[in-house]
């Protein structure tokens, strides 16, 4: 079975996902994971770290659409 490779994106930075540009953004308050864009493909957020105690920058962070 395969492992996925989990990527860090940085804060502020756009991506994009199914050539829609997504933005990573600090999450100043609790966001519930529905809250994030990744939530409408499920499985995907897999890839992406989000959890503060996983990031090397110690900063919880969700994705949005631009």
């Amino acid at each position: 079975m395969a492992t996925i490779k989990q990527i860090e994106i940085p804060v502020e930075t756009v991506i994009r996902v199914n050539n829609i540009p997504v933005k990573c953004m600090i999450a100043e308050f609790w966001h519930d994971c529905k809250d994030c864009f990744f939530n409408q493909y499920p499985g995907s957020c897999k890839r992406v770290v989000c959890k503060a105690d996983k990031r090397t920058d110690n900063i919880n962070v969700y994705f949005t659409e631009v």
